[in-house]
């Protein structure tokens, strides 16, 4: 079966004030903690960045650039949709440094149940970690014509399977897979936490 995964870095990271890509996390840069946990369990990985030339050295990582630049996370979905090989595809951000590959492979075992498979914990919607029909590119040129920017403000208009938080603690019990890093606090907040997970690993 062939698998593709699209990590999506191509944000400004103004929140951030520098890019989130390559803030230290643990022994290697945050974007490569992000694809050493995928690249294992998908065939083909895509990255949606505008600065490709800053990710060269990434090998076997097919490197896209966003096809409508300022539309924010639409925008980005949309691209690695367009450029996807297959027609499920695993859709996270560069700035989840705490994705499981066990919740990622049970998200993954549902994705024929809807247009898209996203997660829904006790905080909020998860559509940056979230599966991808590709057969939605129409209904998103609609919504990006439309003016549309967030990647749920098209949910309407589509079959979306939520995956409650009951069904994801047996993988993921601190649900850890869906903090991203945003803002220096966030970065702060997750390293702490790293600290904890790998103290409990030792």
């Amino acid at each position: 079966m062939f698998k593709t995964a699209i990590i999506l870095a191509g944000g400004k990271s103004t929140r951030m004030g520098e890019d989130k890509a390559f803030l230290p996390f643990g022994d290697r840069p945050m974007l490569l903690r992000v694809i050493d946990e995928i690249r294992p369990h998908f065939d083909d990985l895509i990255l949606v960045t505008n600065q490709p030339e800053q990710h060269l050295d990434l090998e076997d990582i097919r490197l896209v650039s966003d096809v409508h630049p300022g539309q924010g996370p639409l925008g980005g979905l949309f691209t690695g949709l367009l450029a996807s090989r297959g027609r499920h595809n695993l859709v996270v951000g560069g700035d989840y440094p705490f994705l499981n590959h066990l919740l990622l492979d049970f998200l993954w075992s549902l994705r024929t149940w809807g247009d898209v498979v996203v997660p829904l914990t006790h905080e909020a919607l998860a559509p940056i970690c979230a599966i991808y029909d590709r057969r939605i590119l129409p209904t998103m040129v609609e919504a990006l014509e439309a003016g549309e920017r967030s990647v749920m403000g098209m949910f309407p208009l589509l079959k979306v399977h939520y995956v409650r938080e009951d069904e994801l603690l047996p993988y993921d019990p601190q649900l850890l897979s869906f903090r991203n890093v945003n803002t220096p606090e966030d970065y702060r907040q997750a390293l702490s936490e790293l600290g904890k997970v790998e103290e409990e690993g030792t």
